[in-house]
């Protein structure tokens, strides 16, 4: 009896012991949080500041910002950025805003309790501008190409989405017309290759750059491709049974440097051409445009059917056959003597 009567008297003072120790624990709050001054304020960023005063007596798990262009913006109904969980002060650059847009920031922090929000502070970002372009070029006109690029000397405010030149063969052509776009460009010049042009046309190109704010173009400039270089078979002269000399003439008013070879493809087939394993000489052209060269090993007896040639450079930018085309002179039959 008595041992029974003790353990329930140690039941009761143990109850009333813990009873009396949760009493005396205090409850955990909400934090305390403040949103600091927005610094480093840009046409498209800004950075956010946020301090915590008083973690409620529990451990802040998260803390941040939320932001928009409506008041009091919390973390369900507005952009958001989370930052590192138990900072005192804690911040965050904000990319990717509008330029010229008002915004509404609060700082936030969560503990076991919930979320509370700081004060709202507000912002406004930088204007953007169009921005200033310099035309780079032409260079390297050839017959079907040319380059082109511009030089930015103000980009405006923001990053830019687009560069690149447009040509027409108007004046003043914009990106509603043919545009190019360079290989690569760094934060200032670029460089475009204009390609499948039309000989001997003048086209009018500008260079353009889009940012946020829209598109910008540079002063117009113009250049005309060269025209097609004109190859004549000129004469055929039969010197012996097995011989013969035959004349040329190129007619180019371009670069020379743009004419890679000039010469005499022939054979007793009509239509002769410049391609591997047929018969063909190279004769460089020298003054007056003129190129001569001497035929041998002829079979005597036979007609040959020979035209001059020309192989031109598509464009400056290297020396290779995919990169040259073949003009060809008008036929001419001769006939080596018995």
């Amino acid at each position: 009896m008595k041992k029974e009567v003790s353990n329930r008297l140690f039941i009761i003072c143990f109850v009333a012991a813990i009873t009396t120790f949760l009493s005396c624990v205090k409850e955990a709050d909400l934090p305390t949080v403040v949103t600091d001054d927005v610094i480093d304020i840009e046409t498209i960023s800004a950075t956010f500041n946020g301090l915590v005063i008083n973690d409620g007596g529990a451990k802040i798990d998260l803390e941040g910002f939320c932001f928009g262009t409506a008041h009091n913006p919390t973390i369900t109904n507005s952009t958001r950025y989370y930052c590192k969980g138990g900072l005192r002060s804690f911040t965050k650059t904000v990319p990717f805003l509008l330029p010229d847009t008002y915004y509404h920031v609060r700082a936030f922090a969560m503990n076991s309790e919930g979320t509370t929000y700081g004060n709202e502070v507000h912002f406004r970002t930088k204007p953007a501008f169009l921005a200033t372009i310099v035309p780079l070029g032409p260079y390297g006109i050839s017959i079907f190409s040319a380059e082109a690029g511009g030089y930015v000397s103000d980009d405006g405010g923001t990053p830019f989405l687009e560069k690149g030149v447009c040509l027409s063969t108007t004046a003043n052509p914009t990106i509603n017309d043919r545009k190019v776009l360079p290989d690569s460009w760094d934060d200032e010049g670029f460089i475009c290759t204009l390609s499948n042009l039309k000989p001997e046309t003048l086209y009018h190109i500008r260079p353009y750059a889009i940012n946020l704010s829209g598109v910008a173009y540079g002063d117009d400039r113009e250049f005309k491709t060269y025209p097609l270089p004109i190859v004549t078979t000129n004469v055929v002269s039969v010197f012996k049974q097995t011989t013969a000399r035959v004349d040329g003439i190129l007619t180019w008013s371009g670069p020379e440097e743009l004419v890679r070879h000039t010469g005499f493809c022939y054979g007793t087939a009509t239509a002769p051409t410049y391609a591997e394993g047929l018969p063909f000489v190279f004769a460089p052209f020298g003054d007056g445009r003129e190129f001569t060269e001497t035929l041998t090993n002829l079979t005597p007896g036979t007609i040959y059917y020979v035209r001059a040639f020309a192989t031109v450079l598509k464009d400056y930018h290297y020396y290779h056959y995919d990169n040259q085309f073949v003009l060809y002179g008008k036929e001419v039959t001769f006939t080596t003597s018995q």
